[in-house]
C-alpha cells in the first residue's frame, strides 16, 4: 500500500543527522566569506572575511571538522583564489564531509552582517568566468528529437561544473546559494559530426558519494546529461531546491544515474532536454519526491516532466505534474522501471503528446489517490508489454477508457468528475494559434474548491467557494489523514495537497463546526455510525 511512511523511513534520518551535525556551535569552526571584503582576510571574522569562496575552502579542508562556512551576498566564481587559475574552465567549487557552506548572509557594512535571508541577500556561485552571458533562449523546437541546444553567446569559456561533490557524505552540506552559468559542452569524439554531448552537470555534479543541499537555485545551467544537477553512485538530499531554465540533452533539471535522490518541497520548472527527461532524467536509480513541484518542462522525445528508465524506481507523493510537453508522455515517461503515485495531481500535461503518463516495455505501476486530468489518453502503455498498471481511488479523466494501449487493473473508489481546481492552468499559444512550439505554460492553483474551506496561497488565508470538490473524502478510507485540517470527514482527501495542511475542508451542507468534540471523526458536528464505520476500518487495516 502506497503512503507516506518513507518519509520517516528515509527524510527524516537525513536531516536529523544534519541538525546533528550542526547542533552544537561550540564546537564548530566558523569561516567568513564576503566579496565585498578587502584582500588578505584571514576568514576570522565579517571584519577579515575571505574575498574568494574558494580560499575559504581551503582553510576548511585543512581545519578540524565540523566547519561552518558563512558566505555574504555577492557573486563567488570558482576560478578566484589563491590556488586556481584564472579563466580555469576545470575549477570547481569542491564540496568537503563536515563542511557546510551556508549562503544569503547580509555580510560585512550592514547592520547585522549575520541577519540571513537568501531571498533578499543573495549568494550567487556563477560558472560566468568572464561576466559576459546572455540568458538562455529557447532555441529548437520540442519536438526535434536531435537538437542540440546551442548556448547563447559568451558560454564557450564558462565552468564545465560550477560545485562538484567527489566522495563526500550527507554532511557536506550546501545550503542557500543560486548556482549559475554552468556550461559542460564536452562533446563525445565518435559521435563528433553529430555533436553528441556528453559533459555531465552544468551546475553541480555528485559522484560516488552523497551530500545535503538545501533552498539552492539551479538555473540557466547546460549540460549533455543533468544541466542542474548530475548525479552518479550518489545519495543525494533535496530540501526546498528550485531547477529552472536548465538545458540539457538528457536530464533538463537533474540527471540520476545508479544514485539515491531525495526531494522534498522542491520545484522543478521550465527545464528543457533535447531526448528525453526535460525536469528530470532517472535510470538504474531510486528517486522519491514528496510535497514537489514539476511544471512547465519540455523533451524532445520522452517524459517532458520525468523520464524513468532502465530499472529506475520513482515514487512521488503529494507532488504536482503540471503543464509538461513531450511526444511521449508529456508528464512521464516509464520504460522498464516501476513507478508509484500517492496522491499526486496531473493536468494540462502533453499538448499533441501520446499520452500525460507514457509506459513502454515491462513496467509496474501503483496510482492511489490521484487527479489525474490531462488530456486523452491519459494513461497508455504498450499492449505487449506485459506491463502492471494499478490504478485506485483516483480520479482520472475519460475513465477506464482513457487507459490506452492495455487493460489496467482498475481497482475501488475510481472516478471521472471535474476535480473543481481552485484555478486551472493553460497553454496560451502566444499570439500564434497554428505554432504550438512558442505557447506558453500559464500556471494555475490545484487546491480543490470546498464550500468549508479551500487554501488560497495567493493570500494566505482560507477562502469558501460556491461549490464543493468530489476529490474532498474520496481517497482510500484506510489511508491515514495526515495533516487534514477540521473538518476532514476522517478520510484523505485526492490530489496533492491531501493529507497536508492546506487539504481543503469536508462540506456537509451547513455552517462548519466550530468546537471539536471527542467522539465524532468526520467532523459534520454530531457522533453516529459514519464515525463508528471510520474507526473500525482503520482498526481493521492495523490488524
Amino acid at each position: 500500500m502506497l503512503n507516506a511512511s518513507w518519509m520517516v523511513n528515509w527524510v527524516l534520518p537525513m536531516a536529523v543527522m544534519s541538525g546533528m551535525f550542526l547542533a552544537n556551535p561550540c564546537s564548530t569552526k566558523v569561516i567568513y566569506v564576503d566579496d565585498d571584503a578587502p584582500s588578505a582576510g584571514d576568514g576570522t571574522s565579517w571584519a577579515t572575511a575571505y574575498r574568494y569562496l574558494q580560499d575559504a575552502l581551503g582553510d576548511a579542508g585543512a581545519s578540524e571538522r565540523p566547519v561552518e562556512i558563512r558566505v555574504a551576498q555577492g557573486i563567488y566564481r570558482p576560478d578566484q583564489g589563491e590556488d586556481v587559475r584564472a579563466g580555469d574552465r576545470q575549477a570547481s567549487f569542491r564540496l568537503i564531509s563536515g563542511v557546510a557552506i551556508k549562503g544569503g548572509f547580509a555580510g560585512s557594512g550592514q547592520a547585522d552582517p549575520n541577519r540571513r535571508d537568501p531571498t533578499v541577500y543573495q549568494s550567487i556561485l556563477s560558472g560566468d568566468l568572464q561576466g559576459n552571458d546572455i540568458p538562455i533562449l529557447r532555441t529548437c523546437q520540442p519536438n526535434t528529437v536531435f537538437c542540440l541546444l546551442q548556448p547563447s553567446s559568451g558560454r564557450a569559456d564558462n565552468s564545465y561544473s560550477v560545485v562538484v561533490a567527489w566522495q563526500t557524505d550527507a554532511t557536506a552540506i550546501l545550503d542557500g546559494f543560486v548556482i549559475c552559468g554552468g556550461h559542460n559542452d564536452l562533446l563525445d569524439p565518435t559521435w563528433i559530426r553529430e555533436a553528441i554531448p556528453i559533459g555531465c552537470g552544468g551546475g553541480m555534479r555528485v559522484a560516488s558519494g552523497g551530500c545535503t543541499i538545501v533552498n539552492c537555485t539551479f538555473c540557466e545551467n547546460s549540460a549533455g546529461k543533468g544541466a542542474g544537477l548530475y548525479c552518479e553512485d550518489a545519495v543525494v538530499d533535496l530540501n526546498g531546491c528550485v531547477f529552472q531554465k536548465n538545458y540539457g540533452y538528457r536530464g533538463g533539471g537533474l540527471y540520476c544515474d545508479h544514485s539515491r535522490l531525495s526531494l522534498s518541497g522542491c520545484l522543478v520548472r521550465d527545464n528543457e532536454a533535447a531526448l528525453q527527461g526535460g525536469g528530470l532524467y532517472c535510470q538504474h536509480s531510486y528517486v522519491k519526491a514528496f510535497g514537489s513541484k514539476v511544471s512547465s518542462n519540455i523533451a524532445g522525445n520522452h517524459g517532458g516532466g520525468l523520464a524513468n528508465m532502465a530499472q529506475g524506481e520513482v515514487i512521488l507523493a503529494n507532488c504536482l505534474v503540471v503543464g509538461n510537453w513531450s511526444p511521449f508522455g508529456g508528464g512521464i515517461s516509464n520504460y522498464e522501471s516501476k513507478l508509484e503515485l500517492a496522491n499526486c495531481t496531473f493536468f494540462g500535461n502533453m499538448r499533441d503528446a501520446l499520452a500525460g503518463i507514457a509506459y513502454d516495455r515491462p513496467t509496474i505501476a501503483e496510482i492511489a489517490n490521484c487527479i489525474l486530468w490531462d488530456s486523452l489518453p491519459g494513461i497508455w502503455w504498450d499492449p505487449d508489454a506485459c506491463s502492471m498498471v494499478s490504478i485506485r481511488y483516483s480520479n482520472v479523466r475519460g475513465g477506464q477508457r482513457s487507459t490506452a494501449g492495455g487493460n489496467a487493473d482498475w481497482g475501488r473508489g475510481n472516478m471521472d468528475t471535474d476535480p473543481c481546481f481552485a484555478r486551472p492552468g493553460y497553454w496560451d499559444p502566444n499570439g500564434t494559434p497554428d505554432d504550438p512550439y512558442d505557447d506558453i505554460w500559464v500556471d494555475g492553483d490545484y487546491h480543490l474548491k470546498s464550500q468549508a474551506g479551500r487554501w488560497d496561497p495567493a493570500s494566505q488565508a482560507w477562502v469558501k467557494d460556491d461549490v464543493t470538490s468530489p476529490c474532498i473524502d474520496a481517497g482510500d478510507p484506510n489511508s491515514p489523514i495526515g495533516l487534514e485540517p477540521f473538518p476532514n470527514g476522517g478520510r484523505i482527501n485526492m490530489g496533492a495537497y491531501g493529507g497536508t495542511q492546506e487539504a481543503s475542508k469536508s462540506y456537509f451542507g451547513g455552517p462548519t463546526c466550530e468546537t471539536i468534540v471527542a467522539g465524532y471523526i468526520d467532523g459534520n458536528c454530531k457522533v453516529d455510525l459514519h464515525d463508528l464505520a471510520i474507526l473500525a476500518s482503520h482498526w481493521l487495516e492495523g490488524w
